[in-house]
């Protein structure tokens, strides 16, 4: 089996950071920082307003070093992440929307909805390369479909 790839945006923003923007399921369209400085997964409260219809409140919270340098409880949603035809479940930070937060969005020229964190990734064996500007998500994860997808491309495009 071969790898999968994704390609991340950051040559297209001032900011250098890499983005995914999610292409399918609950969370159609919606743009995520991957943070290698974060090691949660964080969603924002204008992302959580919503999508809340398919998120799960959880009875837990998190406690969160913040973008501003302090210390907040914030509560748990699970949710359903789909990406590249792999569905996975995973917990999130809700945070509240923040003046840093809409600064970068502005800045990036597109709203950002949350982050991924380095907790997510390492759990599920993702390799960012900077350099190619790709995540490389393991053979593994990837279904029989999306090979089919990726030979029809090939195929199609030479």
């Amino acid at each position: 089996m071969e790898d999968k790839t994704i390609r991340f945006y950051s040559d297209v923003n001032e900011s250098g950071m890499p983005f995914i923007q999610v292409r399918e399921g609950d969370f159609k369209d919606v743009v995520f920082l991957l943070d290698t400085g974060s090691n949660y997964n964080v969603l924002f409260g204008h992302a959580y307003e919503h999508l809340k219809a398919s998120l799960t409140k959880m009875d837990c919270q998190s406690d969160s070093f913040g973008i501003e340098g302090n210390v907040t409880s914030l509560p748990n949603v699970g949710g359903k992440l789909s990406i590249c035809g792999k569905e996975y479940t995973t917990i999130f930070d809700v945070r509240e929307d923040n003046t840093a937060i809409f600064i970068l969005s502005k800045q990036v020229g597109f709203t950002i909805s949350g982050i991924i964190g380095t907790q997510f990734m390492a759990e599920h064996d993702w390799t960012i390369d900077f350099k190619r500007q790709e995540i490389v998500i393991p053979a593994t994860d990837v279904t029989t479909s999306d090979l089919k997808t990726l030979y029809n491309k090939k195929k199609h495009n030479g």
